[in-house]
């Protein structure tokens, strides 16, 4: 499905099947992928969905190995904690009343 935004045309993939061939098997022809501003912390600048052409593809190589399904699936169980634990955070803050601090927490990236 494609879409216009502003200057910039667009597209938004709806298979599945075509969506795992292009984040998995051909991720290497698609390095620029929409931008977000990340210009106020240069440590989420330097994260790999904003880097741009050999940037990019010089940190995809470099990470690639870190990430391959085995490493993924052991560390499955650490994962699904974290997500927990962060769960239980957010519902020990808002019953706390606290929910202008959660939003702040949520939005402070632009």
């Amino acid at each position: 499905m494609g879409y216009a935004e502003g200057l910039s045309n667009g597209f938004v993939v709806r298979d599945v099947e075509l969506l795992k061939n292009i984040m998995i098997k051909d991720f290497d022809y698609f390095p620029d992928r929409r931008t977000f501003d990340a210009k106020g912390d240069p440590h989420i600048g330097k994260m790999l969905i904003f880097l741009k052409g050999e940037e990019w593809k010089q940190m995809r190589s470099a990470l690639s190995p870190t990430f391959t399904t085995g490493k993924i699936k052991r560390m499955f169980n650490m994962f699904q904690a974290t997500g927990r634990k962060f769960v239980r955070y957010i519902h020990t803050e808002l019953g706390q009343g606290n929910i202008s601090y959660l939003f702040q927490c949520v939005t402070n990236f632009k």
